[in-house]
This record gives C-alpha cells, structure tokens and sequence, in this order.
C-alpha cells in the first residue's frame, strides 16, 4: 500500500507542469500532532504543537528539519518533492485566502496521510 501510495505521488509529481503565478514561497505556520512529527521525521518542537514551514527555491524547513526539495505547480497545487527520497508533499492553495494553504504529507511507517492546514507568516 505505501508503495502504491509512493508511485501515485510521484506521478502527480511528473505530470504536473510550473507556473510562476503557483509558485510557493515564504513562512507558513499551523500545528502538528506528536504522531504526525514522529511520522514525517519532523526534527525540533516549538511551543507544543507549533509547525513553522518555511519554503525556498531548491530548500524546505521544516521546523528544525531541512530538505532539498524540486518544486511543480499547477492550477492550485504545488507538489514538493524531496530529493534524496521517494516522497513528495502537496500544497493546496485556499481560493479564497491567498494567506492560507493546506499541506499534505504522507508517513513513513504507516502509509497515513497527514493534513496541515497553514498560514503565512509576515513576521
């Protein structure tokens, strides 16, 4: 099942084309769960369940974890994908509030998708 979970995320990845407009960037705040830090090999907790995500050309951290990522978008979506591994994060964009986002992630171990529902962060 993670496998095909894998392969499904790394085709959405392939198929997606880039678009400047799509393009993410900047510093995203939310919250996390213990279960879903442990999950996604989150390093660093801030204030409890703080999650602080800061997206930059080549680069994603998050929290205390950083990764060297390529990035694709289209219509609404950003698809991240880790370079040294087999895994992709999704963005998607609130067409209502272009100060919110919603991210998905999914887990190591339990082939779990996690949900994070992110604002930026002017500061």
């Amino acid at each position: 099942m993670r496998n095909l979970l894998a392969c499904l995320m790394l085709m959405l990845a392939l198929s997606a084309c880039y678009s400047d407009e799509e393009k993410i960037d900047g510093r995203w705040v939310g919250t996390i769960s213990d279960e879903a830090r442990r999950e996604l090999r989150i390093d660093g907790q801030i204030d409890g369940d703080v999650f602080v995500v800061e997206f930059e050309p080549h680069r994603v951290h998050l929290n205390d974890t950083i990764r060297n990522v390529e990035y694709s978008s289209n219509k609404g979506r950003t698809l991240v994908k880790f370079e040294n591994e087999n895994r992709v994060l999704t963005i998607y964009r609130d067409e209502d509030n272009p100060n919110r986002i919603r991210m998905t992630a999914v887990g190591y171990f339990q082939a779990k998708i996690y949900s994070f529902d992110l604002e930026r962060d002017d500061n």
